[in-house]
């Protein structure tokens, strides 16, 4: 019995397997902690580091992922390594503001996060977060981005599975109400608003992404050398130095 165990040992399998039974104790922990939660209160405060703070609504499926912490830990990690102090972030498809939080905490006052979320509902509260936190460095747009400047029609979860919400057809829920967004070209909106020296682009809109980043063609030229971080079903993660 001492050999195999010392053989565990060597070979990192004992290891492995008690890491991934205290996280899976932790998340189920958690899970019931926000089942009561969820009877109890309308929404949650969490911390997600560098004195950042993240409110969470107990109607949202994203929320309960992130609460758990079973949501994008690699991406978000990748996020806090890469950006530094005074760099440019920009987070398209904001939803409530995780990485905006993250980002902006990152960056700091002289630094700047640009943020765009469509949906009115899901905006207001990405907004209370920036408000949370008293971030001065981050701009939001309630836009979506796409190939053109003018309206779509977004179609958004009406049972709490406002992450999937979507201009295309929806991959998780079955219960949809249409809202008319303004769009516009990253381009034209990076002219519009005087952005420069983005570092880092965050793009995660639900089966939309060529066609934000068509919109960008201009940002992500190889001129400029800006890092783009796709998060797309099956390629999610993606990182790439995008040049056209």
């Amino acid at each position: 019995m001492i050999g195999k165990i010392i053989s565990h040992l060597k070979d990192g399998d004992f290891l492995h397997v008690a890491k991934n039974y205290l996280n899976n104790f932790s998340s189920n922990k958690r899970i019931t902690e926000w089942r009561k939660l969820r009877n109890e209160t309308e929404s949650v405060v969490i911390d997600v580091g560098d004195n950042a703070k993240l409110k969470l609504f107990t109607d949202s499926v994203l929320s309960e992922t992130i609460y758990v912490g079973r949501f994008e830990n690699a991406e978000l990690d990748f996020v806090k390594r890469y950006l530094k102090k005074d760099d440019v972030f920009l987070d398209i498809g904001a939803n409530v503001g995780l990485f905006t939080v993250v980002g902006a905490s990152k960056v700091g006052t002289q630094g700047k996060v640009y943020s765009f979320e469509p949906v009115k509902k899901t905006y207001t509260r990405l907004s209370e977060n920036v408000q949370l936190n008293n971030f001065t460095c981050v701009k939001l747009f309630n836009a979506g981005l796409s190939n053109t400047d003018g309206e779509l029609e977004m179609t958004t979860s009406a049972e709490g599975f406002d992450a999937w919400n979507s201009f295309g057809k929806p991959t998780a829920g079955s219960n949809f109400i249409k809202e008319k967004v303004a769009i516009y070209k990253l381009d034209s909106c990076i002219s519009q608003n005087d952005i420069s020296n983005v570092n880092l682009a965050k793009i995660d809109v639900e089966g939309w992404e060529c066609n934000v980043m068509i919109g960008g063609k201009d940002l992500f030229s190889s001129d400029n050398n800006v890092w783009i971080f796709v998060l797309c079903f099956p390629l999610s993660p993606l990182l790439i130095i995008q040049s056209i």
